[in-house]
């Protein structure tokens, strides 16, 4: 260890302490010397007896440091303190010792230890006795009676609220609306300074009585969940004498006593504060502020749970009365508020924001798979395929292929007395033993009857839809039908991969969508949607053309009339939506309808309606109205 060295003056000797546990006396003094000024010189202390206390005079008197005789060289020990002294809140420290003690309390021959209490519920003494340093607290039980037939209960100080036989807890307490075991604790309403105590299906609750700190009052702390205040860290002095009491700083000599409030005394005994906390027996009081605890006093009973429509919720317990409201059980209130939804965020791509019934806040689901059917009529399949087919007759648009089976869509085509096209004249929809016929001018048919709109039932709800007619079933199914030849099937995508039909299969790939019901792919479109022909003994309208001839190609009257009333779809407010939903299938489609589309006949409807449903699915609004455009049509 490299010793700490004091320079010395005059030459006179002086002696130097290596610092640390262990130090070695030596003894030291400047010489001249040319090249420095001075040099400095000494030699280790001696002495003669082997373990022998040596006393140094020049230690100015430090308790911490013992000297002795070791190898006849003085050795000195410097003594280290040991930590924090737990539960101690009074350390004192005389002249002649190195660390300090704990001051205790004492009182009638009996040693109280700091930080401990007397304040156990179950005690049968009214009288608690708590310990702060060197301050005891002595004081009467502030007994607490939450009900209205307490009883007198022999060797209890407070009296007893009898708790209700928990069926299910031996010797346990029911108690506003809780079950406690036998010897638990808890806070009356929430108030850490009440504590209550279940003892053989008795309840009794006491106010705590916050002890006498010797710190300053500003130098404490209440813990979160305790009632009373704690000294900031532990207090210390030096040359405390005894037969002296320290409170709040301040040091009382031996039978000196001091009023705090009305309500608590002190005096010094001894080395320890005692100090008396009263409370109030009977008696009404004027001056509230200036007025003791009462030592018993009543409370009206508080129902901590909560009862809602035959349901009962304990305190703390929170539910939601609605999918927009949660409310929370308080002290035997209910307080019940609004929640807040996030502001509206943007979805990935591939989902939209939904709100459902039972949700308060839209979120972020799968948009629902749709296949549209219009026009003469055109297909575009789940997977967004678009294809025309002629067919005439009754066709499967959508079924579902699991062993389930448990709905199917047809489309029954109809030539409408032209030559080489066909349109949707009326869509079925089969679920399980039940069949709902969408018929043109927006007429239902329900099980073979016709029926009044809405029509409301467990599986279903049918309405309109401003001129549209909407069915909604609960396994995920909307159909949607103008009247006239749009139809339209929206499905979630819980049924993706489990469908087939002239709509696809739902898979998210376009390039599979030609899959007959025979299970095979087919190279055309004619043999994949013949496939998908229902069998019955009903002849069809006409036999399907496999090449139809380009009808606008001989009449250029045709042609211009169908350009000049199809380009609409490039203005008319569509221009926003250009960018999201591709136009030209939909512009083929709408020639190709015109072209062969009866005089004063508006058959470019279909069309505009197929594109304003497709952006709007997008989030795209656009601005046509078509019950104005196409009215009669629609």
């Amino acid at each position: 260890m490299r010793p700490e060295l004091s320079l010395l003056t005059g030459g006179r000797p002086r002696m130097t302490l290596i610092t640390g546990d262990l130090l070695i006396l030596s003894l030291f003094q400047l010489l001249p010397a040319h090249a420095l000024g001075y040099i400095l010189a000494g030699t280790v202390a001696t002495c003669d007896n082997e373990g022998e206390k040596v006393d140094i005079p020049f230690t100015l008197g430090n308790p911490c440091l013992n000297c002795e005789c070791k190898n006849r060289e003085v050795i000195c020990i410097q003594n280290k303190c040991p930590g924090k002294m737990k539960n101690c809140g009074l350390v004192v420290r005389s002249p002649e010792e190195c660390c300090g003690h704990c001051r205790e309390c004492l009182l009638d021959g009996i040693v109280y230890h700091t930080s401990t209490s007397s304040n156990s519920i179950n005690s049968s003494s009214c009288t608690l006795y708590s310990c702060q340093g060197d301050v005891l607290t002595k004081s009467t039980r502030r007994c607490v009676v939450p009900c209205t037939n307490p009883l007198n209960v022999q060797g209890r100080c407070c009296p007893q609220c009898p708790g209700t036989s928990a069926s299910n807890i031996k010797c346990g307490c029911s108690f506003n609306g809780r079950e406690y075991k036998d010897g638990q604790h808890f806070s009356l309403h929430n108030d850490p300074c009440i504590k209550c105590q279940c003892s053989d299906r008795m309840v009794q609750c006491e106010r705590d009585m916050c002890p006498l700190l010797p710190c300053f009052p500003n130098a404490t702390h209440i813990p979160v969940g305790e009632c009373c205040p704690r000294c900031n860290d532990q207090v210390h002095i030096s040359d405390l004498q005894d037969g002296t009491c320290l409170l709040h700083n301040k040091v009382y000599r031996d039978g000196e006593s001091i009023n705090i409030d009305n309500c608590t005394s002190c005096i010094c005994k001894g080395s320890t504060m005692v100090c008396f906390q009263h409370c109030r027996k009977t008696g009404p009081c004027r001056a509230p502020e200036n007025c003791c605890h009462m030592c018993v006093s009543y409370v009206q009973p508080l129902e901590t749970h909560c009862r809602v429509n035959n349901s009962i919720y304990q305190d703390g317990d929170q539910w939601s009365s609605s999918p927009c409201m949660t409310c929370i059980c308080r002290t035997g209130k209910t307080k019940c508020h609004k929640i807040k939804c996030p502001a509206r965020k943007v979805c990935p791509h591939g989902q939209h924001l939904e709100q459902t019934q039972l949700e308060c806040c839209p979120k972020c689901v799968n948009k629902p798979g749709v296949c549209t059917v219009f026009g003469d009529p055109h297909y575009r399949t789940f997977d967004g395929k678009t294809f025309n087919f002629q067919g005439p007759c009754r066709y499967t648009l959508v079924r579902d292929c699991t062993r389930a089976e448990l709905f199917s869509v047809i489309v029954q085509n109809d030539a409408r007395n032209t030559h080489y096209f066909a349109w949707t004249k009326a869509v079925e929809l089969w679920l399980g033993s039940t069949i709902i016929e969408l018929l043109p001018r927006l007429r239902l048919r329900f099980n073979g009857s016709h029926a009044v709109l809405p029509l409301v039932t467990p599986s279903f709800n049918i309405s309109t839809s401003g001129f549209l007619l909407k069915v909604s079933t609960s396994i995920g199914l909307t159909v949607t039908w103008d009247g006239k030849s749009y139809a339209e099937v929206a499905m979630t995508s819980k049924w993706r991969s489990r469908v087939c039909g002239l709509c696809g299969n739902y898979n998210g790939h376009g390039r599979d969508e030609l899959l007959g019901q025979n299970g095979h792919f087919h190279a055309d479109v004619e043999s994949f949607a013949e496939s998908w022909r229902v069998d019955d003994n009903e002849v069809c309208a006409r036999p399907t053309r496999s090449r139809l001839p380009n009808v606008c190609a001989s009449s250029g009257k045709k042609r211009r009339r169908a350009r000049r009333l199809c380009r609409k779809l490039i203005s008319w407010g569509f221009h926003k939506c250009h960018a999201i939903v591709d136009l030209l299938p939909f512009y083929k489609s709408c020639m190709m309808d015109m072209c062969e589309c009866p005089k004063k006949q508006r058959c470019y409807c279909e069309a505009f309606l197929a594109y304003t449903r497709a952006c709007e699915r997008e989030g795209v609004r656009i601005r046509w109205d078509a019950k104005q455009r196409c009215h009669g049509w629609l």
